[in-house]
C-alpha cells in the first residue's frame, strides 16, 4: 500500500512538473511572438486580407474574397479587433466601387497610417492565439501516443521552430489552414479510438474551419474524411456491409465541414457562371475555386537559385524543406519514419489520418505551378 502511495505522488509529482514546463514554453512561444509583431512591417498579403476582411464585416459584401482567393475565415478573425478602434468607411475607400483589390488594399492602409502599429498588432494577434492553439494540439496527441514527456519534446519542437514563430506573426492564411487541419487528423485519430457524437460533430467542425480557412483547405475536405473512412474500414466488426456505415461516416464528415463553409458564407447561394450557372450554396468559394484554378494553369512567377520560373521546379519544395526546416527535427523525423515503416501494415492502416493527409498533401505540392514558399509546407 506504501509503495502504491509513493507511486502515485511521483506520479502527480512528474504530471505537475511536465504541464509547468510545457505553460512555460507556451509562454516563452507568445512571450517571442508578441515582441516580435511590432518590429515587422506589413508583408504585401496583409493589407489585402484584412482589407476585404473588415469590409466583409461593414458590409456584408464579398466581392473583394473572390480576388483575395481565399475564404473569408481567416480574413475576418484578423479584421475584427480592427473594430475596437475608428476604421475607415470601406465603401469610401478607393478601388472599392470597382472591386479592385489591388487599389483597394493600398487604400485602407493609407487609411490607418495614424493607427497603423497598433492596427497591425491587434490583426496579427488572432493568429498567435491561433499558434498557441496548435502548440497545444501537438502537446495533446503526442501525450496522448507516447506520455506527457514525448508531449513536451513535441512541443518544444513546435513553439521553438522559427518557421512556425515567423508564420505565427503574420495576419496571413498559412497558419491557420495548418492548425484547422491538424485538429481535423486529431480529432479524427481519436474518433477511430472511441466512438462519440461530440468528437465526430468537433471533427466535422475542425474539418469546416480547415475549409474555411484558406482555399487549398479544400484538399483537407477531401482528404481526410476519405483516409477516415477507409481507416475506419479496416478496424470495422463484422460483415463487409458495415463497410457502407465506414463511407457513409466519412460524407457525413465532408457534410459537415460544408455546412461549416456554407454558414462563413452567410448561407449565400446563387448561380455560379463558370459552372453553369447553377445556384449553388457558398457561390462566391466557387468562383475563388475557379480562380485558383486558372492561377495554377497559368503559374505563378518565382525565384530559385538564380532562375526565374512561371512553372515551378520539382525541386523547389524539397529544398525549402531541407534548407529551412531545423537539423534537429529533420533527423528526427527520418527516424520516425524509419521506426514507423517497420511498424506494418495494421499500424499503418490505424493512423492514416496522422500520415496519409500531411504526404498526399506534401505530393500534390510538389508538383504544383505556385512556387511561394515554405509557408506552403506548415500543413506538413
Amino acid at each position: 500500500m506504501m509503495g502504491f502511495m509513493e507511486t502515485s505522488k511521483e506520479t502527480v509529482q512528474h504530471r505537475g512538473l511536465t504541464t509547468a514546463l510545457a505553460v512555460l514554453l507556451l509562454l516563452v512561444f507568445f512571450a517571442r511572438g508578441a515582441a516580435a509583431i511590432p518590429r515587422l512591417s506589413l508583408t504585401a498579403d496583409e493589407p489585402a486580407f484584412v482589407g476585404p476582411g473588415l469590409a466583409y464585416l461593414q458590409t456584408g459584401d464579398l466581392r473583394l474574397e473572390t480576388q483575395a482567393a481565399h475564404p473569408p475565415l481567416l480574413f475576418v478573425l484578423t479584421a475584427a479587433p480592427l473594430l475596437l478602434q475608428p476604421v475607415p468607411d470601406v465603401t469610401a475607400l478607393p478601388g472599392w466601387a470597382e472591386a479592385d483589390l489591388a487599389t483597394f488594399s493600398r487604400a485602407f492602409v493609407d487609411a490607418i497610417a495614424n493607427s497603423l502599429p497598433a492596427a497591425t498588432f491587434a490583426a496579427r494577434l488572432p493568429v498567435l492565439l491561433m499558434a498557441l492553439v496548435g502548440a497545444g494540439l501537438v502537446f495533446r496527441w503526442a501525450a496522448d501516443y507516447s506520455g506527457a514527456w514525448a508531449g513536451l519534446a513535441a512541443l518544444a519542437l513546435f513553439t521553438l521552430d522559427p518557421n512556425v514563430l515567423a508564420h505565427a506573426t503574420l495576419a496571413t492564411t498559412d497558419v491557420g489552414l495548418a492548425v484547422f487541419g491538424f485538429a481535423a487528423a486529431y480529432l479524427m485519430l481519436r474518433l477511430l479510438r472511441r466512438r462519440s457524437a461530440g468528437l465526430y460533430v468537433a471533427a466535422g467542425v475542425a474539418l469546416g474551419l480547415t475549409l474555411g480557412a484558406k482555399s487549398s483547405g479544400a484538399f483537407a475536405a477531401v482528404m481526410l474524411p476519405a483516409v477516415y473512412g477507409v481507416a475506419r474500414g479496416f478496424r470495422r466488426d463484422g460483415p463487409p456491409g458495415r463497410l457502407y456505415t465506414c463511407f457513409a461516416e466519412a460524407a457525413g464528415l465532408a457534410g459537415l465541414a460544408s455546412l461549416v463553409l456554407w454558414a462563413l458564407y452567410g448561407f449565400e447561394v446563387r448561380p455560379v457562371a463558370g459552372l453553369g450557372g447553377l445556384p449553388l450554396p457558398f457561390a462566391t468559394q466557387w468562383e475563388t475555386w475557379l480562380g485558383v484554378r486558372t492561377h495554377a494553369q497559368e503559374g505563378h512567377t518565382a525565384f530559385l537559385m538564380g532562375e526565374i520560373s512561371a512553372r515551378g521546379w520539382l525541386a523547389y519544395y524539397p529544398l525549402a524543406f531541407v534548407l529551412k526546416t531545423p537539423l534537429p527535427l529533420l533527423a528526427l523525423l527520418g527516424a520516425a519514419a524509419a521506426r514507423f515503416l517497420r511498424a506494418g501494415p495494421r499500424r499503418w492502416a490505424a493512423e492514416m489520418p496522422a500520415w496519409l493527409y500531411p504526404a498526399a498533401y506534401a505530393g500534390v505540392t510538389l508538383f504544383g505551378t505556385i512556387a511561394i514558399g515554405y509557408r506552403f509546407l506548415l500543413v506538413v
